[in-house]
């Protein structure tokens, strides 16, 4: 990785000390997983300015990192990332490219920033694994964010939704669908405002 200069207005929105101290659970988190990162594609969507791109990668995994906003994949690109932008309110037809190309999907702290979440989880369905920790809430529902800051919702409104209805939808896709317990150190983990799932064996062939 290069040694790049971190913008002030990205500094601000992903050096704050509760993001520092999600991200910290969650990377802790991931090292219990006894997963063999070394030299498994990933597909990381909504890269941000790769915090996880850094830690995967040094952790011997060949990362292809995805951002929907612009300054954010410029940055990664700057960092030496191979990283690419995408719209990800939408539902993309990916298919048998993906499941030839990647072993994992790593989609940590984006799905609760989308207008319509479940197109990225249909668009996903041919990779074989996906790693997912996202918000979620008792009962569903639509939150205002704003979409000046580039760690949250492009369009200004975000989905939460609850674990079931994250469950079921996982499992349309998903042969083994599970929650790698105990879950990350964090506050919001114990109050069940968060969560991790880890789904495998695609249905679909």
């Amino acid at each position: 990785m290069k040694n790049v200069e971190l913008p002030e207005r990205l500094a601000k929105a992903f050096r704050n000390e509760h993001y520092l101290a999600i991200n910290k659970a969650r990377m802790d988190h991931l090292e219990s997983l006894n997963i063999n990162w070394k030299d498994k594609s990933f597909l990381e969507l909504g890269a941000g300015i790769g915090d996880f791109t850094e830690w995967l990668t040094e952790h011997g995994a060949i990362v292809t990192a995805i951002d929907g906003r612009r300054e954010n994949v410029d940055y990664l690109l700057q960092l030496g990332y191979d990283a690419y932008w995408l719209d990800l309110n939408e539902r993309h037809e990916f298919r048998f490219e993906l499941r030839e190309r990647f072993d994992i999907a790593f989609c940590y702290g984006l799905l609760y920033h989308l207008t319509r979440p479940w197109n990225l989880l249909r668009s996903l369905y041919c990779i074989p694994t996906l790693l997912l920790e996202t918000r979620i809430a008792e009962t569903f529902h639509d939150e205002y964010e704003p979409n000046d800051d580039p760690s949250q919702s492009i369009t200004g409104h975000a989905f939460i939704p609850t674990r079931d209805m994250l469950w079921g939808a996982l499992s349309i896709s998903w042969q083994d669908v599970g929650i790698p317990i105990p879950l990350p150190l964090h506050d919001e983990y114990k109050k069940e405002q968060r969560i991790v799932f880890r789904a495998q064996g695609e249905i679909y062939q």
